[in-house]
């Protein structure tokens, strides 16, 4: 999840949709500008779908997406 601070209140302005990773760490990787989902649409499937973001001042934006086998 992104969160918003304001100075006084947090506000949630992004939630990965389908977030069922392979393992916890490698659900979301922090890049420069930006960040990485890797999520499995199906938990027993060998599908993993990546799905690279760039932060804007609207929230996370979706800039590309391809599709690897599950290791």
């Amino acid at each position: 999840m992104l969160y918003e601070y304001d100075g006084a209140t947090f506000r949630t302005i992004w939630t990965p949709r389908d977030n069922v990773a392979e393992y916890p760490w490698t659900a979301v990787e922090p890049m420069a500008g930006g960040l990485l989902v890797n999520r499995l649409p199906n938990p027993k499937g060998s599908l993993v779908i990546h799905e690279q973001y760039v932060l804007t001042v609207e929230g996370p934006q979706k800039s590309s997406e391809w599709q690897t086998e599950r290791r």
